[in-house]
């Protein structure tokens, strides 16, 4: 069933990050709200219309705001079927916005609803009721728990007051943008000894973690005191799965990491390792600026996954013009959103 409608502005105000908050009076998206004249012009002209779309905010939004996003949504519907004397509007698209725990493992906590919790407050007060279908928007807090970022240490470099180092990884601002940009998207750092794959241990340290582009803004976290950081130890940036792969920079030419999904094969069975993108070679960074280059530079077309028992198998894909044909074991698709 085909759905074209318009977007209000409900105007219930903002959530904890004013960037990702759309329900203010200087909004870019939508017709506010209170434009009921126009509005209803505006479906009367059109009355292939049938669905009213909001969407309060990108994230961080208090589940009462969502609410008051969603009831001042269903007044407009209830205005336009009321003048049209007929169901008009059928569809209601409520957009995303629920909050994401950052701060933590578990999905839900007092500030951070489940999506039932949202669902039962938006049927407590009758507001999804009248329509034949409820669309939704939800894509970071679907998928900023199921993957995370983790890197090697490339290098160390102690600063020059003596008090600390910069530690130097392969993510940084390319993949992390809103991380190294801004401070309002904070993301949990961890640490493992790059040999036992344990965390790290040992004395403390101040310490910047720092991503591989060439300026001085590109740190993911500063004035860390975390355990004194090696070459070749793993930095893990939790809750990753959104936000950050779709919103790569081609900043110094960087080429887009691969992503990796893992799966279990049953109790005791062990995990594996499977390829869900490929790192991209020379090729598509070049192709950017509209220039190509030698074949020699692409990356090799065979990938190998690592089972946890150390079993390898090997997957291969096929490069062409029309991008990567490969198809990916659809478990692993299912179950793994890329980043």
């Amino acid at each position: 069933t085909w759905a074209i409608g318009l977007r209000v502005n409900t105007l219930v105000g903002a959530g904890k990050i004013a960037a990702l908050s759309v329900s203010t009076a200087d909004s870019k998206f939508g017709v506010s709200s209170q434009q009921t004249e126009q509005i209803l012009a505006a479906f009367q002209r059109h009355p292939w219309l049938n669905c009213v779309h909001v969407h309060t905010g990108s994230g961080a939004m208090a589940l009462q705001t969502l609410c008051n996003g969603v009831k001042a949504a269903c007044d407009v519907a209830n205005r336009v079927n009321e003048s049209r004397g007929t169901r008009q509007v059928t569809v209601l698209d409520i957009g995303g916005g629920m909050p994401v725990n950052y701060a933590s493992d578990p999905l839900h906590t007092d500030e951070v609803p489940t999506f039932a919790e949202y669902a039962a407050a938006l049927q407590c007060d009758g507001l999804i009721a009248p329509f034949d279908r409820v669309v939704t928007e939800f894509g970071q807090s679907l998928n900023a728990k199921a993957g995370f970022i983790a890197s090697r240490v490339e290098y160390v470099k102690p600063m020059a007051d003596g008090n600390g180092q910069v530690v130097i990884v392969h993510f940084g601002a390319d993949v992390c943008v809103r991380q190294c940009y801004t401070s309002a998207h904070g993301r949990r750092l961890e640490f493992y000894d790059g040999a036992t794959f344990q965390p790290k241990q040992g004395a403390l340290l101040r310490q910047h973690i720092a991503g591989p582009l060439c300026f001085q803004g590109d740190m993911l976290a500063k004035d860390l005191m975390v355990p004194t950081l090696e070459v070749d130890d793993l930095v893990v940036m939790r809750d990753a799965g959104a936000n950050t792969l779709s919103l790569f920079s081609r900043h110094c030419l960087r080429q887009a990491p691969a992503v990796l999904g893992y799966r279990t094969s049953g109790e005791g069975g062990g995990e594996e390792l499977a390829l869900l993108k490929a790192a991209e070679d020379a090729h598509p960074a070049l192709a950017f600026w509209g220039a190509s280059a030698p074949p020699e530079l692409a990356w090799p077309a065979a990938s190998e996954a690592v089972t946890s028992d150390g079993r390898r198998s090997r997957s291969r894909s096929r490069r062409r013009s029309g991008g990567n044909n490969r198809q990916a074991p659809k478990a692993v698709e299912q179950g793994m959103p890329a980043s």
